[in-house]
């Protein structure tokens, strides 16, 4: 067995020493000015953004269910609707009501006449010395009839607004008989049909939107501190065991999420961005290789 003197083991520890320094100081610098400008992300999963399952806003029944599967729908068209006959008609009486001035003409003329009254009653006692022809009892009486007859004018302007009011609230309502799609996009599913009873929740269409789409990751804690939110990415598919055309696009796109934590197992960051996907090439659930592009840091 070879022996060691004292000597050359202070020698081999300088040496060792003196060795290993520059490799800990090159590592620093590396960290402090990393020289990589993309990150590469493997393993990604593409998912959808714009998907929305509609439902009902109210119970009852459904008069008609206008989309199919794969039917293509615009923002704000209506793809399904409640039965609504009995609010419309409820809405038809609301109107009427509310443009009848019957009730107001009526009043008025209780108004006029009750007026006339008491202007008579008043200049006849002024005509007769010592007054007497009318009571006092009397001309309250007849100053209440004119009041009155104000009064229910004014009630009969108010049920005219409340009529209105009723017409516009039971319009409001019937906007929740209908659903509307909230976005452009492809029916995926139709939970319902025509004549089917429904409650206020009950999923009725499905609608996704393949325009644009969210391609999620992981990255290492390092990466995870240079990357920033806006950064801009490439995408491409990476299927396993077969060699596909559209694995040769690229698409790309800018950062939106960067988890402010960390997985307690992988020890790595949640990413995410979005990506245009005007061609509905990227279907949610593929797999997916990202690169993450990394401002240039100047060297000092």
């Amino acid at each position: 067995m070879m022996r060691f003197s004292t000597g050359m083991f202070i020698g081999l520890l300088v040496g060792g020493v003196i060795a290993w320094q520059p490799a800990v100081d090159a590592q620093e610098r590396v960290f402090a000015q990393p020289s990589a400008n993309s990150i590469d992300v493997a393993q990604c999963r593409v998912a959808l953004i714009d998907r929305v399952t509609l439902a009902s806003a109210r119970a009852g029944v459904l008069a008609f269910v206008e989309a199919r599967e794969s039917d293509r729908v615009r923002a704000h068209q209506i793809v399904a609707g409640l039965d609504s006959s009995v609010a419309e008609a409820s809405l038809a009486v609301a109107r009427q009501k509310g443009s009848s001035t019957v009730e107001r003409r009526m009043a008025r003329k209780m108004i006029e006449l009750s007026q006339a009254e008491y202007d008579k009653a008043i200049e006849a006692n002024q005509k007769v010395k010592g007054g007497g022809v009318f009571g006092d009892i009397d001309m309250r009486r007849m100053k209440l009839s004119v009041d009155k007859s104000v009064l229910q004018f004014e009630f009969a302007e108010q049920e005219i607004l409340v009529h209105t009011l009723t017409a516009r609230q039971i319009e409001t309502e019937l906007k929740t008989y209908s659903v509307e799609a909230p976005f452009d996009g492809i029916v995926t599913r139709v939970h319902r049909s025509k004549g089917e009873a429904v409650s206020a929740g009950d999923p009725l269409v499905e609608v996704v939107n393949l325009d644009r789409v969210r391609v999620e990751g992981y990255v290492g804690i390092v990466d995870g501190l240079r990357i920033k939110q806006g950064a801009t990415v490439t995408v491409q598919l990476d299927l396993p065991d077969v060699d596909l055309p559209e694995e040769q696009i690229t698409f790309s796109g800018k950062l939106v999420f960067v988890d402010v934590g960390v997985e307690p197992v992988s020890g790595q960051i949640r990413v995410w961005a979005e990506v245009p996907n005007p061609d509905g090439i990227l279907r949610s659930g593929l797999p997916a290789h990202m690169k993450i592009q990394i401002p240039s840091v100047a060297l000092k």
